[in-house]
C-alpha cells in the first residue's frame, strides 16, 4: 500500500503559490499602477516645465521665506542666472538692488502673513537688478499658492524698459507739441492784432479814394480800386477770425451748466437775416443740458447753423437739429439738404483756412468748422460729418453731460 504522505496532494497550498519568487497577483498590479502614476506626473510635471519655459514673461516661485524654489528660461535670461544658480537664493538679494531690498522683504513678510497689501491680482512697477548689476525698470505680479508644504509666492515679471522709453519719448512729444501750440496761438494772436490798425489805415485811405475821387478815375483805375477795397475788407475779415480762433483757448470761461434750447435760440437770432433772406426752415427736437461754455457753444451752433443756410440747394434750405444721450454724453446732430460733401473731403473741411469751393461760389473764410472743432475738443467731445455730395449732409459733435444737481 502507498503512503498518502509520499507526494504533495492536489490542490495544494504550493501549487496555488506558485513559485517562489513571484509576487501575488494584487501587488504586481498595485506596483504597475504606481508607476503609470509616477510616469503621468513625471511627464505632466515636463509639460508643465516646458509651458512655463516659453512664458514671455519671468516667472519665478517662492517659499514663504523669499527663497527661490523655481525660476524658468525667461527668468534665466533677463537676470543672467540659470535655474540651479538661483535655486535656494533670496529673491530679494538676487534681482532687487541693494536700496530696495529691505523694503521688499518686510512687504512681501507683511503681506504673507496679513494678507494685505500688494498681492493676488496687483501689478507693481519697480526697478530690477541684472546679475551685472545692472538695474532696469519691470512690473510685477505676485499670487500664493497654498500647498501642503506651506505657501509659495508665484512671481511674473516683464521687463518695462521700451515700454518706460516709449512713455518718456510720448511725453516729450507730447510737452514740445503744447509748447510749439501754444507758440503758435500767441504769434497768430500778435500778429492778427498787430495787422489790425495798419490794415484799417489802407482800407479806409482805399475807401475814401473810391468815393472822392470816382470821377477823376478812368473805368480801369476805378475797377482796381475796387479790388483794392475788396481785398482789404477780406483780409480784415480773415484776421478777425484769426483772432477769434487764437482766443478759443485763452478766453475761455470755467464750465458750467447751459441750456443748449437757449443756445439754439440765441444762435437763430443772430443769423435772423441769413434765414429769412434764404428762406430757410430750421427746426429743432427737444435739447437737452450741457456742462460747457456758452458763449463758445453758440459759435458751434451758429456756425453750423450758418453752413447749411450758406450751401444750400435753391430756395428755403431744410434744417434739423435734435439730440440723444449716448453712454455719458449728448450726440447733437445738425441735419440740411443742402448740396453735400464729398466723402474724401470729410477730414478737410474741419481743417482751418480749407475751402471746397471758388469764392466767387460761396463766400467765407473756411475757418467755421475749425472753430467749430476746436470748441468741441476743447469740451472733451469730437466732432464729424456723414454725408453725399448732392444728397445733404448731417454734422455730429457730442458733449460730455451735465453734472447732476
Amino acid at each position: 500500500m502507498k503512503n498518502k504522505s509520499a507526494g504533495p496532494a492536489v490542490g495544494a497550498p504550493a501549487d496555488r503559490a506558485g513559485p517562489a519568487h513571484e509576487p501575488p497577483r494584487g501587488a504586481c498590479t498595485d506596483i504597475q499602477d504606481q508607476k503609470l502614476a509616477e510616469e503621468k506626473i513625471r511627464q505632466s510635471g515636463a509639460r508643465t516645465r516646458s509651458i512655463v519655459d516659453a512664458i514671455y514673461d519671468a516667472f519665478i516661485i517662492t517659499d514663504a521665506e523669499g527663497r527661490i524654489t523655481d525660476w524658468n528660461r525667461q527668468a534665466e535670461i533677463m537676470f543672467g542666472r540659470t535655474r540651479d544658480e538661483a535655486k535656494g537664493k533670496s529673491l530679494a538679494e538676487t534681482i532687487i538692488p541693494g536700496l530696495y531690498r529691505e523694503e521688499h522683504s518686510a512687504a512681501l513678510r507683511h503681506s504673507l502673513a496679513t494678507k494685505e497689501g500688494p498681492m493676488p491680482g496687483s501689478r507693481i512697477e519697480m526697478a530690477a537688478q541684472r546679475r551685472n548689476g545692472d538695474e532696469f525698470p519691470v512690473e510685477i505680479s505676485l499670487s500664493v499658492l497654498q500647498t501642503d508644504e506651506g505657501d509659495l509666492v508665484c512671481v511674473a515679471i516683464r521687463d518695462v524698459t521700451e515700454r518706460k522709453r516709449s512713455e518718456e519719448e510720448l511725453k516729450r512729444t507730447t510737452a514740445e507739441l503744447i509748447r510749439s501750440n501754444a507758440d503758435l496761438e500767441r504769434f497768430a494772436y500778435l500778429a492778427s492784432h498787430d495787422l489790425q490798425e495798419p490794415l484799417r489805415t489802407v482800407a479806409g485811405f482805399t475807401q475814401i479814394l473810391a468815393l472822392e475821387y470816382a470821377d477823376k478815375l478812368d473805368a480801369a483805375a476805378q475797377e482796381y480800386l475796387g479790388y483794392a477795397v475788396a481785398g482789404a475788407k477780406q483780409m480784415q475779415v480773415l484776421i478777425n477770425q484769426l483772432l477769434e480762433y487764437s482766443r478759443l483757448s485763452t478766453g475761455r470761461k470755467p464750465l458750467a451748466v447751459v441750456d443748449c434750447r437757449k443756445i439754439y435760440e440765441t444762435a437763430l437770432a443772430n443769423l435772423k437775416v441769413a434765414i429769412e433772406e434764404s428762406g430757410a426752415v430750421p427746426t429743432c427736437a427737444p435739447l437737452p443740458q450741457v456742462m460747457g461754455d456758452s458763449l463758445q457753444l453758440i459759435q458751434v451752433f451758429q456756425h453750423l447753423l450758418a453752413n447749411a443756410i450758406k450751401f444750400r440747394r435753391g430756395h428755403g434750405p431744410r434744417i434739423h437739429v435734435w439730440s440723444e444721450p449716448r453712454d455719458k454724453e449728448w450726440q447733437f446732430a445738425f441735419r440740411d439738404n443742402g448740396i453735400g460733401i464729398d466723402p474724401r473731403n470729410f477730414e478737410r473741411v474741419f481743417l482751418i483756412f480749407q475751402r471746397l469751393h471758388r469764392r466767387e461760389d460761396y463766400s467765407g473764410t473756411g475757418i467755421g468748422l475749425a472753430i467749430c472743432k476746436k470748441i468741441v475738443d476743447l469740451h472733451g467731445g469730437r466732432i464729424w460729418v456723414e454725408s453725399k455730395a448732392g444728397a445733404g449732409s448731417t454734422f455730429y459733435f457730442t458733449i460730455p453731460m451735465a453734472a447732476p444737481d
